[in-house]
């Protein structure tokens, strides 16, 4: 079996951790919050990590981090929670890393060393297999996904890896979604710019967009308003340019069949 690598910084996840114990045949690594050692050996991990780290406010420096912390480790199968916060650095490190990240997946299983890593697509019509060409096999799976089970192991490896930010940004404070207003409905909205000089490369599927029903999409509008504006491209892709199955290139083409049937 082939190690595992489960990041948990900022909670334990114990629905992951027993299902990557149960992948990896009980070769688990974690990283946890500091006094969560604990927990972590009750679901499986054998060599744990507890983090010693001040409040995370720069992700980035956190990703670089991770990432040369993942290099010196050797670990080739990352996973971590799809929470708010993960979902945001896993990108960032696996662009480090130059690895392949297969995110909110749904299912996990092994097929030799390869790590299967399965998720919904085309609007949650169906479920993709998703195979990572990378070394570095890298994945986020929604919380709440895998049941607990514990299998604790009795002699953990426990040490302790401490993070000294070197940060331009510092974090106040967290909060979640469901402490305020959605952001539909805010009547100040303060946003950070990417920087001077900065290109950004924004990302979107129209076919799958996961809002309630009579609720306008951002996406869709941004295309149609911002399709004229100067030093704004438009780039869209194709069944030619997925890299997959032959059927999952069909699926693609009926999709868009169905949506401009006079082509």
């Amino acid at each position: 079996m082939k190690e595992i690598l489960v990041l948990c910084p900022f909670g334990v996840d114990k629905g992951l951790l027993s299902k990557a114990a149960r992948l990896s045949g009980g070769e688990l690594r974690a990283l946890v919050p500091a006094g969560e050692a604990e927990t972590a050996a009750e679901y499986g991990a054998g060599r744990i990590f507890e983090l010693n780290a001040p409040e995370i406010g720069d992700e980035s420096a956190f990703a670089a981090f991770l990432s040369e912390t993942i290099r010196r480790w050797g670990s080739q199968i990352v996973l971590a929670p799809a929470t708010v916060r993960m979902r945001n650095i896993m990108p960032m490190l696996a662009w480090q890393l130059d690895a392949g990240l297969t995110a909110d997946c749904t299912a996990l299983r092994m097929e030799g060393e390869q790590l299967i890593q399965t998720r919904p697509a085309f609007g949650n019509s169906l479920m993709a297999d998703i195979r990572s060409l990378s070394e570095i096999q890298m994945a986020t799976v929604r919380p709440g996904t895998f049941r607990l089970e514990k299998q604790a192991v009795k002699t953990p490896t426990v040490e302790t890896i401490t993070y000294t930010p070197n940060e331009r940004v510092k974090l106040h404070s967290f909060g979640s979604f469901a402490q305020g207003k959605p952001l539909s409905q805010a009547e100040i909205i303060v946003a950070g710019g990417m920087g001077v000089g900065s290109k950004v490369v924004v990302t979107g599927d129209v076919t799958q967009i996961d809002l309630p029903e009579r609720t306008r999409s951002g996406l869709v509008d941004a295309l149609h308003v911002l399709k004229d504006v100067n030093g704004i491209a438009q780039c869209y892709f194709t069944e030619k340019d997925v890299v997959r199955h032959r059927l999952v290139q069909e699926i693609i083409k009926a999709y868009e069949k169905a949506a401009h049937p006079e082509k």
